[in-house]
């Protein structure tokens, strides 16, 4: 996502939206500042309906890695693998729900097409921006 906050601050500098975005500590709090660059600057006010579901399809994507990541997992006797969302409950067994192959698929399937459409529609415009500048900027021999 720091590329794509580098994206709407119009900056081709990742360093700074890395900064920026690791400063903001809560994953909603990040999220509102790039919806909010989204929607209220004018600078970006031409970018289509792909950024705001660009924007919803991380924070889905970022929910469920979140859950699988930090919730509590275990297999039984009967080697079936279980997970309890993370959180601070006494009994995390009585919240557990199964998880099974596919499920697992889907979600890694989710992350590398989100990876995927991310490189495609911001990254690699990027680059090629970054690749004019610096060809802009050369001197030119005397």
């Amino acid at each position: 996502m720091e590329i794509f906050l580098a994206h709407l601050l119009g900056s081709f500098e990742l360093s700074l939206a890395q900064c920026i975005y690791r400063t903001l500590r809560n994953p909603c709090t990040r999220l509102e500042v790039v919806r909010n660059l989204l929607e209220k600057s004018h600078t970006n006010a031409k970018l289509g309906r792909e950024h705001d579901d660009f924007i919803s399809s991380y924070d889905g994507v970022r929910i469920k890695r979140n859950d699988f990541a930090h919730g509590l997992w275990w297999t039984d006797n009967e080697f079936r693998t279980f997970l309890a969302k993370p959180g601070f409950n006494e009994y995390p067994i009585l919240s557990a729900r199964r998880i099974e192959l596919p499920e697992l698929q889907t979600a890694i399937e989710k992350q590398v097409k989100f990876r995927d459409d991310l490189k495609l529609a911001i990254i690699e415009p990027i680059r090629r921006r970054q690749a004019r500048s610096r060809r802009r900027r050369k001197p030119k021999p005397q």
